[in-house]
């Protein structure tokens, strides 16, 4: 399991702050707005899989009844802190299996992780089950491999009164497999004056915009292109909808 979401969970509310995630739920909600069918006044459902630290969940509070899954149970933890609204489940978004049918199935970018075709097929065909009759799910890989450029990197710093914590993360395709990448971070935590550097290597599933509209498509469900991630430059994900 990476760092990242294990020992390190703790750095996520300030590397990743959660005001940062208001523009992506707005487009998130407005996709649900444009092609989920709501049956009477009760809140629709929606489970993130993936979730994570909640980050995005939490600017959807009020609007769903909100579900969040993830694989790692310390980021669960972030998400009870940032978004007490959701109830967290531990589990794996390719097997868990929830026991009800929900309105809106919602996997980020932890759909990166997803190394394989199979294993996204698992994923995609397991949220399908989950989801009542015209149902939404919605995908937002990070990357497609007609947008994937090698060496892309991002540095920044962040810090609040108990530490300071500077990373960098660098992606490349991955040498001996052609739809994987790799990403590759580097953090240096400050505590106490005392500075830890701690690296992290994350191995990613890289497919093609076709692939993803294909695996939608065979899991039963009708396929759209979301318009609206990809117009709002600092949310550069590919996002694609399936309707059950």
């Amino acid at each position: 399991m990476h760092k990242l979401y294990q020992e390190l969970a703790y750095l996520w509310p300030l590397l990743s702050p959660p005001e940062d995630y208001e523009p992506e739920a707005v487009a998130i909600k407005s996709v649900i707005d444009r092609y989920l069918k709501r049956n009477g006044e009760a809140l629709p459902v929606l489970v993130e899989m993936g979730a994570g630290g909640g980050h995005t969940l939490s600017h959807l509070a009020g609007e769903f009844e909100l579900l969040a899954v993830d694989i790692a149970q310390p980021m669960l933890v972030n998400c009870s802190l940032i978004c007490p609204e959701a109830t967290t489940i531990l589990g794996d978004m390719r097997t868990i299996d929830l026991g009800r049918q929900v309105d809106v199935v919602l996997i980020h970018d932890a759909v990166d992780y997803m190394l394989t075709p199979t294993d996204v097929k698992q994923a995609i065909t397991n949220a399908a089950k989950h989801l009542k009759p015209s149902g939404l799910l919605i995908v937002a890989p990070t990357y497609t491999t007609d947008s994937f450029e090698d060496g892309q990197s991002i540095s920044d710093e962040h810090e609040d009164r108990q530490l300071q914590v500077a990373f960098t993360s660098k992606v490349d395709r991955a040498s001996d497999a052609p739809n994987q990448f790799l990403m590759q971070m580097v953090f240096d935590i400050t505590e106490n004056g005392q500075t830890t550097r701690l690296a992290d290597e994350h191995c990613c599933g890289l497919f093609s915009e076709s692939d993803w509209l294909d695996w939608i498509k065979s899991a039963g469900m009708q396929t759209h292109i979301i318009e609206e991630l990809e117009e709002h430059d600092h949310m550069p994900w590919h996002g694609y909808v399936g309707i059950k």
